[in-house]
């Protein structure tokens, strides 16, 4: 991943512009996004993906095995500041 595009995603992540939800990038009927669906917005702003498992992830900006973590780790309940937290602390990326 860029490294300007993880460092969008993590202030994206603290900044409080977006509210999180979770098991879809985004719910335009609450309009809550998942971590990952915060990135897709960064990478490609203006379109909202609604099905978090059924898509795979952005080309070229994180493997498959991040893209479940984060994932998982969104969907298990972990809010954005610790999920910004362990984006900031991986190296994997």
């Amino acid at each position: 991943m860029d490294k300007q595009l993880k460092a969008k995603w993590v202030a994206a992540l603290r900044s409080g512009d977006f509210i999180q939800g979770t098991s879809s990038f985004y719910n335009p009927k609450t309009n809550r996004y998942c971590a990952l669906g915060v990135l897709y917005e960064l990478h490609t702003p203006g379109v909202h993906l609604t099905k978090i498992h059924s898509v795979p992830s952005p080309p070229n900006i994180i493997s498959q095995a991040t893209w479940y973590k984060y994932s998982k780790l969104n969907d298990s309940g972990a809010d954005f500041n610790l999920i910004a937290n362990c984006i900031e602390a991986d190296t994997t990326f």
